[in-house]
């Protein structure tokens, strides 16, 4: 993310006339679970998301890259190690985000953190340079 408003963060200054962009927008919004922080801010998506993105939590932060990468319409989502910096309640969250995606993306989760595999389809181990499909109950 960039010192920008949410908008621009989102849609990489797309113009807002658009009422293809708009509706996308909107609909990114939604799926990433940002829609009722978006509501709560004064300027809404124009909010600016500060220098280092202070104006934001780290589960917000997260949530606006999940809303990029649905903008942008990419067909695979890679997770690499995304909750790390979060509390537990923002990861529960940020979580529950990327599971209500499962039907819309292929997702790819990468992490040290057994328990952020849960809700995956297929689970791999990389071990001494192998990878093994993993047993969900191991």
């Amino acid at each position: 993310l960039f010192g920008d408003t949410i908008w621009n963060n989102i849609t990489f200054f797309k113009n807002k006339d658009d009422n293809g962009v708009m509706r996308k927008f909107n609909e990114v919004v939604k799926l990433s679970n940002l829609k009722s922080f978006i509501d709560s801010l004064p300027n809404k998506e124009d909010t600016n998301l500060g220098e280092g993105f202070s104006k934001v939590s780290g589960g917000q932060a997260q949530r606006i890259g999940i809303a990029r990468a649905l903008f942008i319409s990419s067909d695979f989502l890679i997770f690499d190690e995304s909750t790390s910096a979060l509390d537990s309640d923002n990861e529960n969250e940020v979580m529950k985000t990327i599971n209500s995606l499962k039907k819309l993306k292929t997702i790819i989760v990468i992490s040290h953190r057994n328990g952020l595999f849960e809700n995956c389809d297929k689970i791999y181990q990389i071990k001494d340079n192998c990878i093994y499909l993993k047993n969900k109950n191991e």
